[in-house]
């Protein structure tokens, strides 16, 4: 699957946002998180395991978590960058 900047996420059937951003694990060059920009302007950080799936072309992926369980998850308010060997 590819995942682009931009691609609408859904939750349960609700759209929730785009994604904004997303974490990759240097060592592993793994996704880790997806950043969701919300609605209501908010930056989500989201685990890579609640990726369910998308559409093969980019245009859509899909969480599976619930509406409580996505508003309880991190708002993005700072961050800062580690080096590998910390």
């Amino acid at each position: 699957m590819q995942l682009r900047l931009g691609t609408q996420v859904r939750r349960a059937g609700d759209v929730v946002g785009q994604v904004g951003d997303v974490v990759i694990d240097p060592a592993s060059r793994r996704l880790t998180h997806v950043v969701v920009e919300t609605h209501s302007n908010e930056a989500r950080l989201v685990p890579g395991s609640l990726i369910q799936g998308g559409e093969a072309d980019g245009r859509e992926l899909v969480l599976s978590c619930t509406k409580a369980e996505f508003d309880e998850l991190g708002s993005i308010l700072e961050f800062s960058y580690v080096s590998l060997d910390e």
